[in-house]
C-alpha cells in the first residue's frame, strides 16, 4: 500500500489475503508507521491467523527499492488519493511497475483534475496540501501508464468532488476534480495481437454470477463475451489466468477504433453518466 498512512487499507488487505498472503505498507510519516504497528498483533488476533502477515515500513514511495521493498515482488500494488500530493507522478509509477510481478497489477484511487494544473497552483501550499494542486490532469494517466510500461488504465469507478470552501474554489477557477478508480496491468513484452472470446467460470471468491471488472468489462458466468488483445493479454497473465476459458479469434485486431478510448477513461463521463453522488476524497477535506 503506497502511502498507508493508519494502516486501515492494510488491515483490510490483510483479512482478505488471509493467513498465506502479506501485505506491506509504506508511508514517509515515522509517526504514522508506529500508530500503524501497534495495531498489527490486535489484527492478527482478531482475524485468528498464528502469525502477522502485515509489515510496515518507513519509506517514500518513489524510492521503494530504497526501503527494501524488492523488484518483481508484489502481485498488488494499491494506493488510495495519494498519488495526487506526489510532485513526480511518473516516478512513482515506475516505482510501482518494478515492484509488480510479471502480470501484476497496480489498483488505486486518486484525484483527477479536468486539465492540467497550472504552476501556480502547484505551488500553492494550502491547494497542494489539499491534493488541488497535485492532482494529475486524467488524460495524462494514460501517457505515464504506456511511458513506465503499463497497460492501457481500465477505469473502475468515479465520482465528482465538489469543492466548498470558497477560497479553493476561487483558486481552483474552472477547474473540476474528480476521484477515479482505476487499475494498470505490467504485462509480459509479447502478449496477445488479437483477440479472443473469453467466458468466465464464476470461480473468483464472492462473485459466483457475475465479475465487474471495470467501467466498460462486466463478465457474466458461462455467457461468451468478445475482448481485444490487451484486454486479452490482462486475463491470460494476471490471476485471473484461471478464472476463463479463452477461445482466440482467427481474425487479426482492427486498428480502428469505434469507440473514443478516452471516452472510457474518463472519470467526469463516467461520474456524469452514473449520476454519482459527489464525495470528498479521504485526504482532503475540501
Amino acid at each position: 500500500d503506497l502511502g498507508s498512512g493508519s494502516g486501515r487499507d492494510v488491515f483490510a488487505f490483510s483479512k482478505l489475503v488471509g493467513p498465506d498472503g502479506h501485505v506491506t505498507g509504506i508511508d514517509m510519516t515515522e509517526e504514522l508507521i508506529s500508530a500503524s504497528r501497534q495495531y498489527v498483533e490486535y489484527h492478527q488476533k482478531k482475524f485468528g491467523y498464528e502469525a502477522p502477515n502485515v509489515t510496515f515500513v518507513q519509506g517514500y514511495v518513489e524510492k521503494l527499492s530504497e526501503a527494501a521493498i524488492q523488484i518483481s515482488s508484489m502481485d498488488v500494488v494499491i494506493s488510495n488519493c495519494v498519488i495526487c500530493l506526489c510532485p513526480d507522478k511518473k516516478v512513482v509509477l515506475q516505482e510501482a511497475y518494478n515492484t509488480l510481478k510479471e502480470g501484476g497489477e497496480l489498483y488505486f484511487s486518486d484525484m483527477f483534475a479536468s486539465r492540467v494544473i497550472p504552476e501556480h497552483m502547484k505551488q500553492d501550499p494550502v491547494l497542494w496540501g489539499e491534493g488541488m494542486g497535485g492532482s494529475l490532469f486524467w488524460k495524462d494517466l494514460i501517457s505515464l501508464a504506456h511511458e513506465t510500461g503499463f497497460s492501457t488504465p481500465l477505469l473502475v469507478s468515479a465520482s465528482h468532488i465538489e469543492v466548498h470552501n470558497r477560497d479553493l474554489k476561487a483558486k481552483a477557477g474552472d477547474i473540476r476534480y474528480a476521484s477515479g478508480t482505476y487499475r494498470l496491468f505490467k504485462l509480459p513484452k509479447r502478449s496477445a495481437r488479437s483477440g479472443a472470446v473469453v467466458t468466465y467460470k464464476g470461480t473468483v471468491s464472492d462473485f459466483p454470477e457475475q465479475l465487474y471488472f471495470d467501467s466498460s468489462h462486466s463478465f457474466k458466468k458461462d455467457v461468451k463475451v468478445e475482448v481485444n488483445a490487451e484486454m486479452l493479454a490482462i486475463l491470460q497473465n494476471s490471476r485471473f489466468c484461471s478464472d476463463f476459458k479463452i477461445q482466440m479469434l482467427d481474425k487479426p485486431e482492427s486498428t480502428t477504433q469505434s469507440t473514443d478510448p478516452f471516452c472510457l477513461l474518463d472519470p467526469f463521463l463516467l461520474a456524469d453518466r452514473r449520476g454519482a453522488s459527489v464525495r470528498q476524497c479521504s485526504k482532503t477535506h475540501s
